[in-house]
């Protein structure tokens, strides 16, 4: 399945609009990938997503870093 980009019309924090930041690719259970870029804080980034989407996310990687999070295995 391919990326999807996830548009500035989504995105809530007026931060997340503005350029620069990191990008964060997000796969899913159901086979979805999302992409969100110009994130400031990844970590708190990362733990708004797990806990809107609990449960259905395999895996979050920072694409700068490239660093992989697996939110249901013991890291």
């Amino acid at each position: 399945m391919a990326a999807h980009k996830v548009g500035d019309q989504y995105r809530l924090n007026e931060l997340s609009v503005q350029e620069g930041g990191t990008s964060l690719t997000v796969y899913q259970n159901d086979g979805k990938v999302l992409i969100y870029d110009k994130i400031k804080s990844v970590e708190k980034y990362i733990n708004s997503i797990l806990n809107k989407k609990r449960g259905s996310i395999l895996r979050i990687v920072d694409t700068n870093t490239n660093h992989q999070y697996y939110p249901n295995v013991e890291q």
